[in-house]
């Protein structure tokens, strides 16, 4: 044998060394991989969560004063996974008298608050909207 059929045996392969080094190469490359795809996953939930109770809460607001009358006190209730309480204030309740309410139009502060459980993290997320609605006199 002469020494060139050595040389070129030892260029042909892998040895074990390159091996472990490309395998621990694919394995930080595939838990990268996985991590990056579950944080995704994460913040997609948390985004559906949200949209849904400020689907809620949109939905109980324009309810306020059309579905009943606005009229001061609470409501609450639940849709689907979503805990909501619905708190009606007059505007000027302490300056404004009954017989004034009466013959002018009234402002009422409506804030709904919708909570619910994140689904991932297991957590108590809520969100507040609040606006200011105009009731007229009957």
């Amino acid at each position: 044998m002469d020494g060139r059929t050595g040389a070129t045996g030892r260029e042909g392969g892998f040895t074990l060394m390159e091996t472990i080094v490309a395998l621990i190469i694919f394995v930080a490359c595939y838990v990268l991989i996985q991590q990056v795809l579950s944080i995704g996953w994460r913040g997609v939930s948390a985004s559906q969560g949200e949209l849904g109770a400020l689907h809620v809460a949109q939905t109980r607001l324009a309810a306020a004063g059309v579905e009943t009358p606005l009229a001061e006190g609470q409501q609450s209730g639940s849709d689907d996974r979503y805990e909501w309480v619905v708190d009606v204030r007059r505007q000027d309740a302490e300056r404004e008298s009954e017989s004034r309410a009466k013959t002018h139009a009234s402002g009422y502060w409506v804030a709904v608050e919708v909570s619910w459980r994140d689904e991932v993290t297991r957590r108590g997320r809520s969100l507040q909207l609040k606006t200011l609605k105009v009731a007229l006199p009957k």
